[in-house]
């Protein structure tokens, strides 16, 4: 007879697992796919959501020397008795629950070894709270520089693409910037992309302000809702009008999958290139603005070149230093 309460424990203790390897270092695409699939389970799903919410609690617990001592004892003496014994005397001490304590201890890495600067290699992903309870998920070859004050939490975005869960703070706005423009939020989520095209920004939940580089007579501002997409930076265009998307597509690459819907052929190999060392060149400059729908695998270009090769009636061939090229058949390519 399955016991409710070793349930509860069980996903407790896997979901305090998950918590602490999704922000303590690089994340690979099948780590985050498993971690999806163990959520989708209710009970997993409340418990992970139950850390979550401890996380924000303990923000308060900041710079307390009792439970910088505490944290720096339990990762070193590990899951013993008196680690144990140390979280229930400073629990006490400070009228906390045990539950809010442990919590503190199992993510004390992010107390301990935050950084102002995070990236990410080719093919890499990670996911990291930063001081203030914000979550930043780091997509494949990014990079971001942090600087959190007593006024404002900014963050430079240099490369790649990244997705902010922003923890409210009304006192402190959370500024995005780039080379191609800035976004301004409070409490909200939303993803970041720097693509030679410019920055684009897409809102998934709450409301950001985003703001593009200065430029003479161009629109400088737009507030974005939920579901909203927009390119800033833009060379012969500044300033896109934002548009609705689908935001499970846009924000595929966290589950680790790529979705493309009416997406251009030649857009989606450049995506692609994003996730491998492996790079696809596409020499049928016919079929490069042909729309492209479909999921993908991240990391995968050879599957993904095979795909596109069937669908539009391409050869695949693969050079000596790795390259995959996509190309007309002989007989189409002799009478261009």
């Amino acid at each position: 007879m399955a016991d409710p309460e070793a349930d509860i424990e069980r996903a407790d203790r896997e979901a305090a697992d998950w918590f602490t390897r999704l922000g303590s270092k690089v994340v690979a695409t099948k780590t985050i796919e498993d971690f999806y699939a163990w959520r989708r389970d209710r009970l997993n799903n409340t418990s992970y959501e139950r850390i979550e919410r401890l996380w924000s609690e303990t923000a308060r617990l900041r710079g307390d020397p009792d439970i910088d001592i505490a944290v720096r004892q339990a990762l070193r003496r590990g899951a013993d008795r008196r680690k144990a014994g140390l979280l229930a005397d400073l629990a006490g001490k400070k009228g906390l629950g045990l539950a809010m304590i442990a919590i503190v201890c199992l993510a004390g890495a992010y107390f301990l070894t935050r950084s102002d600067e995070l990236s990410t290699g080719v093919g890499e992903q990670k996911t990291v709270l930063l001081e203030d309870g914000t979550r930043v998920t780091l997509d494949t070859n990014s990079a971001v520089i942090v600087n959190m004050t007593e006024d404002q939490r900014q963050v430079q975005l240099t490369r790649g693409q990244v997705l902010f869960e922003v923890a409210g703070d009304r006192t402190r706005p959370f500024v995005v910037s780039t080379e191609k423009g800035q976004v301004r939020a409070i409490g909200t989520r939303f993803e970041v992309g720097l693509r030679p095209a410019g920055m684009k920004v897409t809102l998934l939940e709450g409301a950001v302000e985003v703001r593009n580089a200065p430029q003479t007579g161009s629109p400088d501002t737009w507030t974005l809702t939920a579901g909203q997409q927009v390119t800033v930076g833009r060379t012969s265009q500044p300033f896109s009008k934002p548009r609705m998307v689908d935001v499970a597509a846009a924000t595929s690459w966290t589950t680790g999958r790529l979705t493309f819907k009416e997406t251009p052929l030649a857009e989606a190999v450049d995506e692609v290139n994003r996730y491998s060392r492996s790079k696809i060149q596409l020499e049928a400059g016919d079929v490069a603005p042909r729309p492209l729908n479909g999921a993908f695998q991240a990391g995968d270009p050879e599957a993904f070149a095979e795909a596109v090769a069937k669908l539009y009636d391409l050869e695949v061939t693969q050079t000596s230093n790795g390259k995959i090229v996509l190309q007309s058949p002989p007989q189409l390519r002799s009478d261009d």
